[in-house]
This record gives C-alpha cells, structure tokens and sequence, in this order.
C-alpha cells in the first residue's frame, strides 16, 4: 500500500536535499541580524539555533528510518 504518489516522494526527496542550505541561510540571517537587546540576541542565537538544529536532527533521522 502506497500513501504518497511518485511525485510527492520525489518533492519530498528534492526539498530534503536542500535542508542544509536553508538551515544555513536561517542560521545566518540570525547570527547577522543587529539586535537592540542583548537578551533577545542571546536566546536567538543560543535557544533558536539550538531548537532548529534539534529539529534538523529530528527531520534527519525520520528520512533514515
């Protein structure tokens, strides 16, 4: 039984692909965004990037299994 057509696995595969990249330009717009508060500079570059990197892992090992 097949739940995702051709076409669907294949998107899902290409977006997959590009994962890396997109998380690199996420985590780049961050490290070089100028925040007026040196609280909410720190949460987004030590709480976000540590939240998006665990997701990265979660999507990594769901592509694994």
């Amino acid at each position: 039984m097949t739940y995702y057509s051709d076409e669907t696995l294949k998107k899902l595969a290409a977006e997959y692909q590009s994962l890396d990249g997109k998380v690199n330009k996420l985590f780049e717009a961050y490290i070089l965004r100028s925040f007026q508060n040196a609280r909410a500079r720190e949460y987004a570059r030590q709480g976000f990037a540590r939240r998006v990197r665990i997701m990265l892992r979660c999507v990594k090992n769901f592509f694994q299994l």
